[in-house]
Parts: structure tokens; C-alpha cells; sequence
């Protein structure tokens, strides 16, 4: 499980931890804290899994726990949180630079329509 756990420490989107029945941690990325430091996350011994909010000084933490069979203990899954918004993340800037590209190519396919109507006109004008 150590393995498992460890591994997801990499994972961009989420960060995994344990924590024993007193909310202390047993396995923890060191951004967060120590093994044997206080978790501020606490979790009722009667829910064996659920998703819920944490509200700190830094903002708003989702995160889902569930409660190991194997010990007293809690796997708790905590999302990310977004720092700078969308532009962080490597699928949403190619997303913005499509979508500008898009909106460009539109304005100078409109504006070229336009000027070419312009030019019909001004041709048929000549002519009649």
C-alpha cells in the first residue's frame, strides 16, 4: 500500500495521504507535513467514505477519504487546488492557443468576405 500511496504523490491533480483515527498523519507528502504531525482535516470514525470541503486560510480543499479495512486508519484523496486558474495546466493553454487561433482565422475569413463582396459590388456596379 506504502507503494501505491507513494506513487500517487506525483500525480498532478491530487494529493494522497493517510491518517490514523486521530487525525494524525501516518503517510503525508512533505509539502504537507511530517509522519506524526496533526492533520487539520478530521474525519468522523463512524463514516467509512464520503467527500467533503475544507475551508482554510488558503482556500477551499475537496477531498474524499475512505476508511481502510486493514487498519485504523483513513485514505484521503485531496484535490489540488487551481493556483492561477486554468492556465496551469498544460491541456487548457492549448485549449486557449486553439481557440484564439479559431477566433483569428474567423476574422480573416470575415473581413476577406467581406471585401470580396465589396468587390462584387463595386464589379456589377461597373458593369450595369
Amino acid at each position: 500500500m506504502y507503494e501505491y500511496v507513494a506513487s500517487q504523490q506525483t500525480a498532478g491533480d491530487v494529493t494522497t495521504y493517510i491518517v490514523n483515527r486521530a487525525g494524525v498523519y501516518q503517510l503525508v507528502k512533505p509539502e504537507l507535513g511530517q509522519p506524526l504531525d496533526k492533520c487539520p482535516i478530521t474525519i468522523s470514525s463512524e463514516e467509512l467514505s464520503g467527500f467533503r470541503e475544507y475551508r482554510s486560510e488558503q482556500g477551499t480543499l475537496h477531498y474524499a477519504f475512505w476508511r481502510l479495512r486493514s487498519a485504523d486508519w483513513a485514505l484521503i484523496v485531496q484535490s489540488t487546488p487551481a493556483s492561477g486558474a486554468l492556465l496551469d495546466r498544460p491541456q487548457s493553454r492549448s485549449l486557449l492557443v486553439s481557440g484564439a487561433l479559431i477566433l483569428i482565422a474567423a476574422v480573416v475569413i470575415v473581413n476577406r468576405a467581406g471585401k470580396l463582396v465589396a468587390q462584387q459590388k463595386e464589379t456589377d456596379q461597373t458593369r450595369a
